[in-house]
Protein backbone atom coordinates (compact mmCIF):
# COMPACT_ATOMS: atom_id res chain seq x y z
CA UNK A 1 0.00 0.00 0.00
CA UNK A 2 1.19 3.61 -1.02
CA UNK A 3 0.14 4.17 2.90
CA UNK A 4 3.16 2.14 4.33
CA UNK A 5 5.82 4.24 5.76
CA UNK A 6 9.06 3.43 4.24
CA UNK A 7 10.86 1.99 7.50
CA UNK A 8 7.93 -0.53 7.63
CA UNK A 9 8.26 -1.13 3.74
CA UNK A 10 11.95 -2.66 4.26
CA UNK A 11 10.77 -4.38 7.34
CA UNK A 12 8.31 -6.19 5.00
CA UNK A 13 10.61 -6.60 2.03
CA UNK A 14 13.42 -8.68 5.18
CA UNK A 15 10.33 -10.45 6.14
CA UNK A 16 9.49 -11.27 2.19
CA UNK A 17 13.14 -12.77 1.79
CA UNK A 18 13.16 -14.51 4.88
CA UNK A 19 10.46 -16.56 3.43
CA UNK A 20 11.37 -16.56 0.06
CA UNK A 21 14.70 -18.16 1.72
CA UNK A 22 12.88 -20.06 4.22
CA UNK A 23 10.85 -21.64 0.67
CA UNK A 24 13.82 -22.02 -1.43
CA UNK A 25 15.27 -24.59 1.16
CA UNK A 26 11.81 -26.23 1.79
CA UNK A 27 11.87 -27.04 -1.68
CA UNK A 28 15.43 -27.75 -1.80
CA UNK A 29 14.95 -31.08 0.65
CA UNK A 30 11.94 -31.97 -1.63
CA UNK A 31 13.76 -31.78 -4.45
CA UNK A 32 16.36 -34.58 -3.18
CA UNK A 33 13.47 -36.82 -1.47
CA UNK A 34 12.29 -36.72 -5.16
CA UNK A 35 15.84 -37.66 -6.66
CA UNK A 36 16.37 -40.33 -4.41
CA UNK A 37 12.88 -41.83 -4.57
CA UNK A 38 13.72 -41.67 -8.14
CA UNK A 39 10.73 -39.63 -8.83
CA UNK A 40 12.37 -36.79 -10.64
CA UNK A 41 11.09 -35.90 -13.90
CA UNK A 42 11.90 -33.70 -17.15
CA UNK A 43 9.14 -31.50 -17.47
CA UNK A 44 9.87 -29.90 -21.21
CA UNK A 45 8.50 -26.40 -22.06
CA UNK A 46 8.90 -23.78 -25.30
CA UNK A 47 10.83 -21.34 -23.29
CA UNK A 48 12.42 -17.83 -24.48
CA UNK A 49 16.42 -18.50 -23.40
CA UNK A 50 17.07 -15.02 -23.35
CA UNK A 51 14.32 -13.54 -21.42
CA UNK A 52 15.40 -16.24 -18.49
CA UNK A 53 19.14 -15.18 -18.43
CA UNK A 54 18.14 -11.52 -18.61
CA UNK A 55 15.80 -12.29 -15.41
CA UNK A 56 18.58 -14.22 -13.61
CA UNK A 57 20.75 -11.16 -14.28
CA UNK A 58 18.48 -8.81 -12.85
CA UNK A 59 18.34 -11.18 -9.75
CA UNK A 60 21.93 -10.90 -9.00
CA UNK A 61 22.48 -7.53 -10.24
CA UNK A 62 22.13 -5.69 -6.63
CA UNK A 63 23.52 -8.16 -4.48
CA UNK A 64 27.30 -8.47 -6.63
CA UNK A 65 26.36 -4.44 -6.63
CA UNK A 66 26.41 -4.52 -2.61
CA UNK A 67 29.51 -6.73 -2.26
CA UNK A 68 31.33 -4.56 -5.39
CA UNK A 69 31.68 -7.39 -7.63
CA UNK A 70 31.30 -7.46 -11.00
CA UNK A 71 28.83 -9.69 -12.58
CA UNK A 72 29.28 -10.48 -16.95
CA UNK A 73 26.45 -12.54 -18.91
CA UNK A 74 28.46 -13.86 -22.38
CA UNK A 75 26.37 -15.02 -24.32
CA UNK A 76 27.56 -16.49 -28.18
CA UNK A 77 26.00 -14.85 -31.45
CA UNK A 78 24.71 -18.70 -32.04
CA UNK A 79 23.08 -19.17 -29.42
CA UNK A 80 19.02 -19.27 -30.17
CA UNK A 81 16.73 -17.23 -28.38
CA UNK A 82 13.67 -19.90 -28.30
CA UNK A 83 14.78 -23.46 -27.04
CA UNK A 84 12.75 -26.12 -25.47
CA UNK A 85 14.29 -27.97 -21.91
CA UNK A 86 13.00 -28.10 -18.69
CA UNK A 87 13.43 -24.18 -18.22
CA UNK A 88 12.45 -24.66 -14.07
CA UNK A 89 15.23 -26.63 -13.52
CA UNK A 90 17.61 -25.14 -16.09
CA UNK A 91 16.92 -22.21 -13.76
CA UNK A 92 17.66 -23.54 -10.51
CA UNK A 93 21.02 -24.88 -11.80
CA UNK A 94 22.02 -21.29 -13.03
CA UNK A 95 20.79 -19.53 -9.74
CA UNK A 96 22.53 -22.33 -7.63
CA UNK A 97 25.51 -22.29 -9.26
CA UNK A 98 25.82 -18.44 -9.55
CA UNK A 99 24.67 -17.55 -5.93
CA UNK A 100 27.92 -20.09 -4.72
CA UNK A 101 30.22 -18.20 -7.13
CA UNK A 102 28.71 -14.55 -5.66
CA UNK A 103 28.81 -15.99 -2.42
CA UNK A 104 32.73 -17.06 -2.53
CA UNK A 105 34.16 -14.37 -5.31
CA UNK A 106 35.49 -11.98 -2.75
CA UNK A 107 35.83 -8.39 -4.81
CA UNK A 108 36.79 -9.92 -8.02
CA UNK A 109 34.05 -11.09 -10.58
CA UNK A 110 31.78 -13.86 -11.76
CA UNK A 111 30.87 -14.26 -15.32
CA UNK A 112 28.77 -16.54 -17.02
CA UNK A 113 29.42 -17.68 -20.89
CA UNK A 114 26.76 -19.33 -22.68
CA UNK A 115 27.75 -21.44 -25.95
CA UNK A 116 26.51 -23.36 -28.32
CA UNK A 117 28.17 -27.38 -28.47
CA UNK A 118 27.26 -27.92 -32.18
CA UNK A 119 28.96 -29.58 -35.14
CA UNK A 120 29.19 -27.69 -38.22
CA UNK A 121 26.25 -28.85 -40.17
CA UNK A 122 24.61 -27.86 -43.17
CA UNK A 123 21.22 -27.92 -41.54
CA UNK A 124 20.34 -26.44 -38.34
CA UNK A 125 20.04 -30.02 -35.57
CA UNK A 126 16.75 -30.49 -34.10
CA UNK A 127 18.50 -31.39 -30.89
CA UNK A 128 22.27 -29.59 -29.50
CA UNK A 129 23.78 -29.03 -26.55
CA UNK A 130 24.43 -26.12 -24.89
CA UNK A 131 27.22 -25.09 -22.64
CA UNK A 132 27.21 -23.10 -19.27
CA UNK A 133 30.08 -22.17 -17.30
CA UNK A 134 30.17 -19.81 -14.21
CA UNK A 135 33.64 -18.94 -13.40
CA UNK A 136 34.44 -17.00 -10.22
CA UNK A 137 37.45 -14.84 -8.65
CA UNK A 138 36.50 -16.72 -4.96
CA UNK A 139 39.20 -18.68 -2.71
CA UNK A 140 39.04 -22.13 -4.76
CA UNK A 141 38.71 -25.49 -3.63
CA UNK A 142 41.07 -27.80 -2.30
CA UNK A 143 41.60 -30.93 -4.79
CA UNK A 144 40.37 -33.37 -2.14
CA UNK A 145 37.50 -31.81 -1.38
CA UNK A 146 36.24 -31.45 -5.03
CA UNK A 147 35.05 -34.98 -4.79
CA UNK A 148 32.79 -34.97 -2.06
CA UNK A 149 31.26 -31.52 -3.53
CA UNK A 150 28.16 -33.30 -5.05
CA UNK A 151 27.06 -35.25 -1.88
CA UNK A 152 24.24 -34.70 -0.23
CA UNK A 153 24.53 -32.12 2.99
CA UNK A 154 28.50 -31.84 2.13
CA UNK A 155 29.89 -28.57 1.85
CA UNK A 156 33.66 -27.39 1.03
CA UNK A 157 35.43 -25.17 3.70
CA UNK A 158 34.83 -21.93 2.35
CA UNK A 159 31.05 -22.86 2.78
CA UNK A 160 31.44 -24.06 6.13
CA UNK A 161 33.27 -20.93 6.85
CA UNK A 162 30.57 -18.89 5.27
CA UNK A 163 27.72 -20.42 8.04
CA UNK A 164 25.05 -20.30 4.96
CA UNK A 165 23.49 -22.80 2.65
CA UNK A 166 23.15 -26.67 3.81
CA UNK A 167 25.08 -28.51 0.89
CA UNK A 168 22.57 -29.25 -0.93
CA UNK A 169 22.66 -26.89 -4.23
CA UNK A 170 25.42 -28.58 -5.96
CA UNK A 171 23.90 -32.63 -5.41
CA UNK A 172 20.50 -31.19 -6.46
CA UNK A 173 21.96 -29.17 -9.30
CA UNK A 174 24.08 -32.19 -10.33
CA UNK A 175 20.90 -34.37 -10.96
CA UNK A 176 19.11 -32.15 -12.96
CA UNK A 177 21.86 -31.96 -15.32
CA UNK A 178 22.32 -35.17 -15.60
CA UNK A 179 18.47 -35.82 -16.24
CA UNK A 180 18.49 -33.07 -19.34
CA UNK A 181 21.11 -35.26 -20.92
CA UNK A 182 23.93 -33.43 -19.88
CA UNK A 183 26.73 -33.44 -17.22
CA UNK A 184 28.64 -31.14 -14.86
CA UNK A 185 31.90 -30.56 -14.23
CA UNK A 186 34.48 -28.24 -11.78
CA UNK A 187 37.73 -26.95 -12.50
CA UNK A 188 39.44 -25.17 -9.25
CA UNK A 189 42.50 -23.80 -8.65
CA UNK A 190 42.66 -22.40 -4.70
CA UNK A 191 43.50 -19.01 -4.14
CA UNK A 192 42.45 -18.00 -7.49
CA UNK A 193 38.46 -19.23 -7.96
CA UNK A 194 36.71 -21.69 -9.55
CA UNK A 195 34.97 -22.82 -12.86
CA UNK A 196 31.18 -25.03 -12.49
CA UNK A 197 29.99 -25.79 -16.32
CA UNK A 198 27.94 -28.11 -17.43
CA UNK A 199 26.04 -28.71 -21.11
CA UNK A 200 22.43 -29.72 -21.14
CA UNK A 201 20.29 -31.21 -24.56
CA UNK A 202 18.31 -28.72 -26.03
CA UNK A 203 15.78 -28.63 -29.02
CA UNK A 204 14.82 -25.59 -31.55
CA UNK A 205 11.98 -23.79 -30.65
CA UNK A 206 9.63 -20.92 -32.31
CA UNK A 207 8.53 -17.59 -30.85
CA UNK A 208 4.62 -19.00 -31.82
CA UNK A 209 5.18 -21.70 -28.86
CA UNK A 210 5.53 -19.32 -26.30
CA UNK A 211 2.91 -17.17 -25.15
CA UNK A 212 3.13 -13.25 -25.11
CA UNK A 213 4.30 -12.59 -22.08
CA UNK A 214 2.65 -9.00 -20.59
CA UNK A 215 4.68 -7.19 -18.31
CA UNK A 216 2.84 -7.53 -14.66
CA UNK A 217 0.69 -4.38 -13.57
CA UNK A 218 -0.76 -4.03 -10.69
CA UNK A 219 -4.81 -4.58 -10.49
CA UNK A 220 -6.72 -1.20 -9.90
CA UNK A 221 -10.15 -2.63 -10.28
CA UNK A 222 -12.74 -4.19 -12.90
CA UNK A 223 -13.24 -2.40 -15.87
CA UNK A 224 -16.35 -0.05 -15.50
CA UNK A 225 -19.93 -1.44 -16.42
CA UNK A 226 -18.76 -4.40 -15.50
CA UNK A 227 -21.24 -7.39 -13.63
CA UNK A 228 -21.52 -8.05 -10.06
CA UNK A 229 -19.05 -11.08 -9.74
CA UNK A 230 -20.09 -13.37 -7.31
CA UNK A 231 -16.74 -15.19 -5.64
CA UNK A 232 -16.40 -17.78 -3.10
CA UNK A 233 -12.50 -18.56 -1.24
CA UNK A 234 -13.24 -21.98 0.36
CA UNK A 235 -9.66 -22.42 2.74
CA UNK A 236 -9.27 -23.57 6.11
CA UNK A 237 -6.23 -21.31 6.91
CA UNK A 238 -7.58 -18.03 8.16
CA UNK A 239 -4.60 -16.49 6.61
CA UNK A 240 -5.09 -17.76 3.47
CA UNK A 241 -8.69 -16.92 3.04
CA UNK A 242 -8.03 -13.05 4.65
CA UNK A 243 -5.10 -12.91 2.15
CA UNK A 244 -7.10 -13.89 -1.15
CA UNK A 245 -10.46 -12.07 0.32
CA UNK A 246 -8.50 -8.23 0.63
CA UNK A 247 -6.89 -8.98 -2.91
CA UNK A 248 -10.36 -10.33 -4.44
CA UNK A 249 -12.18 -7.10 -2.32
CA UNK A 250 -10.07 -4.46 -3.48
CA UNK A 251 -10.49 -5.22 -7.39
CA UNK A 252 -14.27 -4.61 -6.45
CA UNK A 253 -15.72 -8.63 -6.40
CA UNK A 254 -18.26 -10.02 -4.04
CA UNK A 255 -16.60 -12.28 -1.99
CA UNK A 256 -17.98 -15.17 0.51
CA UNK A 257 -15.67 -17.28 2.24
CA UNK A 258 -15.80 -20.88 3.55
CA UNK A 259 -13.60 -22.78 6.09
CA UNK A 260 -14.43 -26.24 5.18
CA UNK A 261 -16.19 -28.22 1.97
CA UNK A 262 -19.82 -28.32 3.56
CA UNK A 263 -19.71 -24.47 4.16
CA UNK A 264 -18.59 -24.06 0.59
CA UNK A 265 -21.55 -26.33 -0.65
CA UNK A 266 -24.33 -24.31 1.06
CA UNK A 267 -22.51 -20.78 0.10
CA UNK A 268 -22.57 -22.43 -3.41
CA UNK A 269 -26.41 -23.33 -2.38
CA UNK A 270 -27.16 -19.87 -1.91
CA UNK A 271 -25.07 -17.40 -3.53
CA UNK A 272 -24.35 -19.59 -6.68
CA UNK A 273 -20.50 -17.83 -7.28
CA UNK A 274 -19.25 -17.09 -11.03
CA UNK A 275 -15.90 -18.40 -9.68
CA UNK A 276 -14.50 -20.19 -6.44
CA UNK A 277 -11.05 -20.56 -4.89
CA UNK A 278 -11.13 -23.99 -3.73
CA UNK A 279 -8.43 -25.12 -1.25
CA UNK A 280 -8.02 -29.06 -1.65
CA UNK A 281 -7.06 -29.98 1.66
CA UNK A 282 -9.63 -28.88 4.11
CA UNK A 283 -11.14 -30.94 7.33
CA UNK A 284 -14.97 -32.22 7.48
CA UNK A 285 -15.08 -32.52 3.32
CA UNK A 286 -11.94 -31.79 0.63
CA UNK A 287 -11.93 -29.98 -2.15
CA UNK A 288 -12.44 -32.75 -4.29
CA UNK A 289 -15.31 -33.87 -2.69
CA UNK A 290 -16.55 -30.49 -2.06
CA UNK A 291 -16.61 -29.95 -5.64
CA UNK A 292 -18.17 -33.21 -7.21
CA UNK A 293 -20.82 -32.14 -4.83
CA UNK A 294 -21.30 -28.84 -6.33
CA UNK A 295 -20.84 -29.85 -9.69
CA UNK A 296 -23.59 -32.72 -9.10
CA UNK A 297 -25.89 -29.57 -8.16
CA UNK A 298 -28.01 -28.13 -11.18
CA UNK A 299 -26.27 -25.07 -12.96
CA UNK A 300 -23.60 -26.81 -10.85
CA UNK A 301 -21.05 -27.08 -13.95
CA UNK A 302 -21.36 -23.19 -14.70
CA UNK A 303 -19.27 -22.48 -12.22
CA UNK A 304 -15.60 -21.81 -12.97
CA UNK A 305 -13.60 -24.15 -9.69
CA UNK A 306 -10.31 -22.71 -9.46
CA UNK A 307 -8.11 -25.47 -7.03
CA UNK A 308 -5.26 -24.31 -4.43
CA UNK A 309 -2.68 -26.69 -3.38
CA UNK A 310 0.52 -26.13 -1.33
CA UNK A 311 1.55 -29.71 -3.05
CA UNK A 312 2.56 -28.43 -6.17
CA UNK A 313 3.54 -32.01 -7.54
CA UNK A 314 2.53 -32.35 -11.20
CA UNK A 315 0.54 -35.41 -10.10
CA UNK A 316 -1.86 -33.04 -7.56
CA UNK A 317 -1.87 -30.79 -10.71
CA UNK A 318 -3.01 -33.20 -13.27
CA UNK A 319 -5.51 -35.48 -10.61
CA UNK A 320 -7.21 -31.62 -9.75
CA UNK A 321 -7.86 -30.97 -13.47
CA UNK A 322 -8.89 -34.88 -14.06
CA UNK A 323 -11.27 -34.46 -11.34
CA UNK A 324 -13.31 -31.35 -12.92
CA UNK A 325 -10.80 -28.68 -12.01
CA UNK A 326 -10.80 -25.11 -14.41
CA UNK A 327 -7.55 -24.61 -13.11
CA UNK A 328 -4.87 -24.99 -10.62
CA UNK A 329 -2.79 -22.59 -8.46
CA UNK A 330 0.12 -23.88 -6.26
CA UNK A 331 0.68 -21.81 -2.86
CA UNK A 332 2.28 -19.84 -2.28
CA UNK A 333 1.37 -17.33 -5.10
CA UNK A 334 2.69 -13.87 -6.40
Amino acid sequence: SKKTAPEQQSSLDIINRSGEHLLKLINDILSLSKIEAGQITLESNAFDLYSLLNDIEGMFQLKTQSKGLQLVFERSSDVPQYVRTDESKLRQVLINLLGNAVKFAGAGRVKLTVKCLQLLAKKPLSKFFLQFSVKDTGPGIAPDEVSRLFKPFVQASAGRKSQTGTGLGLPISNSFVKLMGGEIKVKSSVGKGTVFSFYIKVSHATESEIYDRQPQKRVKGLASNQQNYRILVADDESANRLLLTQILKSAGFLVWFANNGIEAVKLWRKYKPDLIWMDLRMPVLDGFQAAKKIRALPDGSNTKIIALSANAFVKTQELAMSKGFDDFVAKPFR
